[in-house]
């Protein structure tokens, strides 16, 4: 899914990844931690945006370097850095899934959005999906 959304430019990048999507038996560590959640069914629920950075100057609790696919029913961030203001604790780390190992408790919260946009996490209401479609 990652790599269905991100330009080539990232598939370039991580050919790590590339290697794990194209052979069934690739075990990698990725450069970056793969975090799961279930989304609600509800009419805002849902974020699909690119890999991106945002330092947030304001608040001092969300910045961010990764990206964002969720949909009912499921979630994921991929993410460098994701502060506390996401409440990255409320989430499940499945990084380790891409190297075959243990792959840990296994506790899904739900969410509406995993990261959203930082009017999210400021009182915005939101009232549909967040997509961000960036053309190359």
């Amino acid at each position: 899914m990652i790599l269905a959304i991100e330009p080539i430019d990232f598939a370039v990048r991580e050919s790590r990844l590339r290697r794990f999507a194209l052979d069934e038996g690739a075990a990698i560590m990725p450069d970056f931690k793969v975090l799961a959640f279930l989304v609600r069914n509800c009419p805002q629920a849902g974020t699909i945006v690119r890999w991106h950075a945002r330092v947030d100057l304001i608040y001092g609790k969300f910045g961010f370097a990764g990206g964002e696919i969720s949909m009912y029913p499921f979630g994921f961030v991929y993410a460098k850095m994701i502060d506390i203001g996401y409440n990255p604790d409320q989430m499940t780390d499945i990084t380790s899934w891409f190297t075959g190992g243990d792959t840990g408790p296994e506790r899904f919260t739900v969410h509406v959005t995993g990261v959203g946009g930082i009017p999210d996490g400021t009182g915005f209401v939101r009232r549909r999906p967040q997509v961000d479609w960036v053309t190359n």
